[in-house]
């Protein structure tokens, strides 16, 4: 079988979930399954990286010296 890469926003992708759950579930199951599968990975690293930013500023911040 032949894959395609899409690349879409998260809004995209909520949309399709979105129309994809009010189809009947014998109908959407696989490929909702299908997409949490390969967003899950992606979306983890997101939150890792934003993490580790956020705290790369506080830490920034409390060694800042107020006046």
């Amino acid at each position: 079988m032949t894959t395609l890469k899409l690349e879409l926003t998260i809004e995209q992708v909520n949309a399709i979930l979105q129309v994809l759950g009010g189809v009947a579930y014998i109908q959407s199951a696989g490929l909702i399954n299908l997409i949490q599968d390969q967003v899950g990975p992606q979306v983890r690293e997101m939150q890792i990286a934003e993490a580790k930013a956020l705290a790369e500023q506080e830490a920034s911040n409390e060694s800042t010296p107020t006046a």
